[in-house]
């Protein structure tokens, strides 16, 4: 219980002549720091956890579709990539521009391509088409017989090592897609992120 004193008053407003509760300045003020914290917050996690990406090639058709956004996993770290990976590479030779791929073949391995049939370490690698789940280490099976309509350099590549701190990516859409074929085997330096379907 408050015991009074003669003469002197207890007033809760310690600041006198101060308005009490928030004005509109305030308000605009609280408001404008919240809606910038949390743009800082959304640019530091596109920047370094992950980020939307918009697939606009249809080199990695039939498993990502042309038009639609994926995720993409910043956090991956270069000695952590996994065969049938699917990765988002900054192209080597173009600036802002970016390659869709999936890994094939690590640093030391042996790639090569007969009649359109991939080989790491003279073992076929199973077509990924239509994947869905983790890929199993290798994913081994025999060639599929296709009708021949024509042969094309990207049909064919002779046996190569991987070098230290390269991978060899392919596109799933193997007939029109940027891949390793193209550009050879790409620096793990490169790489953006893992992309999630």
């Amino acid at each position: 219980m408050r015991q009074e004193l003669p003469g002197v008053q207890f007033d809760r407003d310690l600041v006198p002549g101060r308005k009490k509760g928030l004005s509109g300045q305030n308000v605009l003020l609280a408001t404008g720091v919240a809606f910038g914290l949390a743009i800082l917050v959304r640019l530091l996690f596109h920047a370094y956890v992950a980020f939307p990406l918009f697939l606009p090639v249809p080199d990695m058709e039939p498993t990502l579709k042309q038009g639609d956004y994926y995720h993409v996993d910043r956090m991956i770290r270069a000695e952590d990539v996994q065969r049938g990976d699917l990765l988002l590479f900054r192209h080597p030779t173009v600036q802002d521009a970016y390659l869709f791929a999936r890994l094939i073949a690590l640093p030391g391995e042996q790639f090569q391509m007969h009649a359109r049939v991939a080989y790491v370490n003279n073992q076929p690698l199973a077509e990924l088409v239509d994947w869905e789940g983790p890929l199993e280490a290798a994913a081994l099976a025999a060639p599929i017989p296709m009708i021949e309509l024509g042969s094309t350099r990207r049909d064919y590549h002779e046996p190569l090592i991987i070098p230290e701190g390269l991978v060899f990516v392919l596109a799933d859409n193997r007939a029109t897609g940027l891949d390793s074929r193209d550009l050879g085997p790409i620096s793990l330096a490169l790489l953006e992120g893992r992309i999630k379907p």
